[in-house]
């Protein structure tokens, strides 16, 4: 029985990805600059080859909190996909082929493709069997950053435009009172280390996250002035809201970075774990 539950179980993990990827086959469906489109499927593509590899080698732990995070990871994944599609699905088929449109189908969005499967990685190793993550850790570390980013967003409706500068400094400070959280609990320096980093990275994503969806969807007045270029309202209106989460690049590269610390640490935490049983039964 629990046979057939894991592969009735993978077999609609599978589906959904095949279904994922054909959804963003078909919403670029009219962009006519191919390289664009391939790099947009391509990216749909490696977060679902991520995510079915991370079913197959790293099974999430059992507990809530583990599960809980790893759903944050897919849904987080999700949302980068639809945050690089969404743009040409509002704005439409380039109307002419410029440099912009050529850096973005070249570099961009595979540069993002990489960024944004090196956080997927993260989650699923942080979640997985045998990790030595505390769910505690993840619980508030999480929640810490969630608080983060939901009095970011607050004080980009209440202070229009949005400001990145309020971001990394509010990133800073969820930073902050989780290595404090962790600290109280008497934590070891290592926990306090990795409260901290698990807090950047679902901080830095899930800001990313929500501000490619206000900046899409919401009012024009959220949306930072891009710069002189095109001629007219409208068109400048359109550029602002194109460009609005340039400048969130930093933040996202500051995610990765922390992303590589946390899982050194927690490789590392883990083989020194399994390692101290023998240690402790060697002859002195």
């Amino acid at each position: 029985m629990t046979r057939l539950l894991r592969t009735t179980g993978l077999a609609g993990h599978v589906l959904v990805c095949l279904a994922a990827v054909w959804a963003v086959v078909l919403a670029t469906s009219h962009v006519t600059y191919s390289p664009l489109r391939r790099a947009m499927i391509v990216m749909a593509a490696v977060l679902a080859v991520v995510s079915l590899l991370g079913r197959l080698t790293a099974p999430v732990a059992d507990s809530v909190a583990a599960r809980a995070i790893r759903g944050l990871g897919f849904v987080l994944a999700g949302l980068a996909v639809w945050g690089v599609v969404v743009e040409f699905w509002f704005d439409g088929d380039p109307s002419q082929l410029n440099p912009a449109i050529v850096e973005r189908a070249g570099t961009g969005i595979p540069m993002g493709t990489a960024v944004f499967a090196i956080y997927f990685v993260a989650f699923l190793v942080w979640t997985r069997r045998g990790s030595t993550l505390q769910p505690r850790t993840l619980v508030e570390s999480s929640a810490v950053a969630f608080g983060a980013v939901a009095v970011w967003a607050l004080a980009v409706v209440a202070l229009p435009p949005a400001n990145v500068g309020l971001a990394f400094l509010f990133i800073v400070g969820a930073v902050v009172a989780a290595a404090a959280m962790a600290r109280r609990h008497e934590a070891s320096g290592t926990a306090v280390l990795q409260a901290a980093l698990v807090t950047t990275v679902v901080g830095t994503q899930t800001l990313i996250s929500v501000a490619d969806v206000m900046f899409h969807l919401g009012p024009d007045r959220w949306l930072p002035y891009a710069g002189p270029g095109p001629i007219g309202p409208e068109a400048q209106l359109a550029q602002n809201r194109v460009e609005a989460i340039d400048p969130y690049v930093g933040l996202l590269v500051l995610g990765a970075l922390a992303v590589v610390g946390l899982v050194v640490t927690v490789l590392l935490s883990r083989a020194l774990a399994r390692a101290e049983p023998a240690g402790e039964g060697a002859p002195a």
